[in-house]
């Protein structure tokens, strides 16, 4: 019996919820050395690449929020969404258009777990990316404020089915040595729908008439339309598949990708051992209504707080912030939409580069020691930009030292910011003896989606 056990290295602490059982918490694994050592995985061969190739469709769904943030907050700048709608950089209606795409994905809270326990991943990110387009297309004909924050709620219901279900995929469908590098890379497409976005708004700002906004709402559903044609064509995650009855499929997944064909590698070993395991529990991850395993234990307990505060500083950081950017820079003196464009490109790139270098590197440094330094640095720029604002503000000038000053410590706040995406909030939750990690990740987005209300 101590043999069929998956030794442990880099323990941290052990929980005991009861004399005969014990939950041990590690973030290194002898197993997965072991495999790599007598298996060492290639990371440039075919089906390594194809696999490559396969998580670049759950990343576009990361692209979503990252658009939408950039294109409200440019939209609120221009004249003929001005006139069409009413509504400006400030206001209740500008909050109002904001919120109703939250409201959107609050919306889904009795439903993420439902549908991607049921029905798997590939369907969650295909049908929340479907509604995705709809959304954009009721949002992009909208010929008054009512219909356009109807298409808003749409739009939000439908991106947090995607964004519930594509990462969890990525985290699954991964080969387990690169795992923490692929999934840390998941964030940092939000960047590259920001950058999209302040792209074609660059093209079309000058346009006298309301194409000046359908354009780039209508390009908003480029990546999720994406995601809509190739997702079924996808493998389906082989966690999710061997949980649910179809164990040989998924053997034949995790052959074909992870193994290289060889059905005796040890990596496919290590992972249907873990299956194995997670089958063997008390059934409450098979009851989708049943929540009290985020509450059986310490460790529970404590791992749903961490995703709870984790959610609270990343959605009171940057997220509601870039709604209303243009206000700010309003604020500060800078009234030029080009040149706010230009600030908002050149912040886009520079949190891509930095998330990215955190993703490669977050392995060895640790994530807690990430996340924290991150909300460091946005402390103090934070700090500093309010300051800075205030001084100008007082100054009762229209361009001083203090507005360029306040306009470089946003930019390095959000830049900060991006480091913080390559920590993705889903690996709070590590692999347990008694824990059903992969089901309760579904289960526990649910709850924080009630604190993504900006």
């Amino acid at each position: 019996m101590v043999d069929e056990k998956i030794q442990v290295e880099n323990v941290e602490h052990v929980v005991y919820d009861s004399p005969e059982k014990e939950i041990v918490e590690f973030r290194g694994s002898d197993a997965l050395l072991e495999a790599a050592q007598k298996d060492p995985p290639k990371i440039f061969s075919k089906r390594m690449l194809q696999l490559y190739i396969i998580c670049l469709i759950p990343f576009l769904c990361s692209t979503m929020n990252g658009y939408d943030g950039s294109l409200l907050s440019s939209l609120l700048l221009l004249k003929p969404f001005n006139d069409t709608f009413g509504a400006t950089t400030v206001g209740i209606k500008a909050g109002l258009i904001s919120a109703m795409y939250q409201i959107g994905g609050v919306a889904t809270i009795p439903f993420l777990g439902p549908v991607n326990d049921t029905f798997g991943r590939r369907f969650g990110m295909f049908f929340g990316c479907l509604i995705v387009v709809i959304g954009t297309v009721v949002q992009a004909t909208s010929k008054n404020i009512n219909q356009l924050m109807g298409g808003r709620f749409v739009l939000g219901f439908g991106v947090s089915f995607a964004t519930a279900a594509a990462p969890i995929y990525a985290i699954e469908i991964s080969h387990p040595s690169y795992r923490a590098a692929i999934t840390g890379s998941y964030n940092t497409l939000y960047c590259w729908g920001s950058i999209l976005a302040t792209v074609v708004l660059f093209c079309t700002q000058n346009i006298p008439n309301n194409r000046a906004w359908i354009i780039p709402t209508y390009v908003q559903m480029v990546c999720p339309g994406l995601v809509v044609i190739f997702s079924m064509f996808l493998p389906e995650s082989p966690r999710w598949l061997y949980c649910n009855g179809k164990q040989e499929k998924a053997k034949e997944i995790l052959t074909y990708y992870h193994g290289e064909g060889n059905p005796e590698n040890a990596f496919i070993t290590l992972q249907i051992r873990e299956f194995e395991e997670q089958l063997e529990l008390d059934g409450t991850d098979k009851r989708w209504w049943d929540y009290r395993a985020l509450f059986r234990d310490r460790a529970s307990i404590y791992r749903l707080c961490c995703n709870l505060v984790y959610s609270c500083f990343g959605q009171l950081s940057n997220g509601g912030i870039s709604y209303f950017v243009g206000a700010f820079y309003h604020s500060a003196g800078i009234t030029s939409n080009r040149t706010i464009f230009s600030y908002n490109l050149g912040t886009g790139f520079l949190s891509f580069i930095l998330a990215l270098i955190g993703a490669q590197v977050i392995q060895q440094i640790g994530r807690r020691k990430v996340i924290l330094g991150s909300l460091v640095g946005m402390t103090l720029f934070w700090a500093l930009v309010t300051i800075c604002v205030a001084r100008f503000d007082a100054s009762g000038e229209k361009t001083t030292a203090w507005a360029q000053a306040g306009i470089a410590f946003y930019i390095l706040f959000g830049v900060v910011y991006g480091k913080l995406r390559c920590c993705l909030f889903r690996q709070v939750y590590i692999l347990t003896k008694t824990q059903p990690s992969r089901l309760l990740l579904c289960k526990h987005f649910i709850l924080m989606k009630s604190f993504h209300t900006k």
